[in-house]
């Protein structure tokens, strides 16, 4: 019989499973569901390797018995431990009657009221950073696109005074050959 609930790594399962062993041997009588079983572990010896050969022990009612006690009480601290550590909090008279009359309202305990209240303002606020994170990414990759679009009009304007300076070379040459067509002609004329 397989129990994975047992873990013989777990420190505080060990102290947990001893002080429930010495209960029931300390506390029962022999008769009782379990303590037959549970009078076979010598106190110096790990808890959880007893339970553990008790486990191999599958036609023995009184340690199944036990195990299976054990196991629904490990489970049972476990789910206390992980789901109802209580915080004392303080709130006006009149939140603590708002709270009341919400409660009241939605046909929930005060203490379910406010765990709703709360998982639904986290619930929110996480939705909230997921949108700014978003709009940020959204806002990052339009920047960078711009930037694409900056270096691509540079590299234009670039090309364009290139081409621009060729053709004022290239203007001015042909000004300065048509003036000196001009000229040869009027000092042709001024000698005819």
């Amino acid at each position: 019989m397989k129990r994975s609930w047992i873990d013989t790594n777990n420190q505080a399962q060990e102290v947990w499973a001893r002080q429930y062993l010495l209960k029931k041997r300390g506390g029962m009588t022999q008769s009782s569901e379990g303590a037959t079983a549970a009078a076979g572990w010598a106190g110096s010896d790990s808890a959880l390797d007893f339970l553990l050969s008790l486990a191999k022990k599958e036609d023995c009612e009184a340690s199944t018995v036990l195990l299976k006690k054990m196991e629904k009480s490990w489970i049972q601290q476990m789910n206390k431990r992980r789901f109802k550590k209580s915080l004392p909090v303080n709130i006006s008279v009149q939140s603590s009657n708002q709270l009341k009359e919400l409660a009241k309202y939605c046909g929930m305990t005060k203490v379910k009221t406010l765990e709703t209240i709360i998982a639904n303002e986290v619930s929110f606020h996480k939705q909230e950073i997921a949108k700014q994170k978003d709009d940020h990414e959204r806002r990052k990759q339009k920047l960078e696109q711009c930037e694409v679009a900056l270096h691509a009009v540079e590299a234009d304007n670039r090309q364009l005074k290139i081409e621009l300076k060729e053709l004022k070379e290239l203007g001015v040459e042909k000004k300065s050959s048509s003036v000196r067509r001009v000229s040869i002609k009027r000092n042709r004329g001024i000698e005819s």
